[in-house]
């Protein structure tokens, strides 16, 4: 079974807030300003977990920049250099030379680069 975890980008302090849990009853204003990010249970080639939001670069014979997404259920990969190409996430993350090479929160560069 698929281990839910969750990360956050803090938009006030402008960083990344890692295994933070979903369930807090005495916290109520913890989440405000922050945006929630969850786990898809695979790793890229280096072992590093990859969450919603982050770019993963796969390199087969070209290189392109994609940007995972949880859509209609489903995690998905999104070409950043032709958006209207997608990708089931499951097919993409079995190709050996997927990695993490930031997010689109704390690396927004790369999404103007490509």
């Amino acid at each position: 079974m698929k281990e839910i975890k969750f990360r956050a980008w803090d938009t006030n302090r402008k960083e990344m807030l890692n295994g933070i849990t979903l369930w807090t009853t005495n916290q109520k204003d913890y989440f405000i300003g922050k945006v929630i990010m969850q786990y898809t249970g695979l790793e890229d080639k280096q072992g590093n977990e990859i969450y919603e939001g982050d770019i993963i670069s796969i390199k087969r014979g070209w290189k392109y920049l994609w940007k995972v997404r949880l859509y209609n259920y489903k995690w998905e990969a999104v070409c950043l250099q032709a958006p209207n190409t997608c990708q089931n996430f499951k097919q993409v993350s079995k190709w050996r030379s997927v990695e993490v090479v930031g997010n689109i929160y704390s690396n927004p560069e790369l999404i103007k680069e490509a």
